[in-house]
């Protein structure tokens, strides 16, 4: 199991140490918490006319288990 899901490329480099204090902060303030679905990143969109979302994956981002899960339960919509 897994609390914390951190997407980027292969060319991104990430301070493990720093991201592992930030994640830990954000749960003892209760900033942030596995069980709420929490997306930290950039937020995209399509450059057509119709807003469609995305995760925008080039500087990475952090899913929680809550939104993982929320997310994977739209995934059959997405194809």
């Amino acid at each position: 199991a897994f609390d914390w899901l951190l997407m980027c490329d292969d060319d991104s480099y990430v301070n493990v140490h720093y991201l592992a204090d930030l994640i830990q902060e954000g749960e003892q303030t209760g900033v942030l918490n596995a069980t709420k679905p929490h997306y930290i990143g950039e937020r995209m969109r399509n450059r057509d006319s119709a807003y469609k979302p995305f995760l925008a994956g080039g500087a990475c981002y952090l899913l929680s288990r809550k939104a993982l899960q929320q997310l994977r339960a739209k995934l059959p919509q997405c194809y």
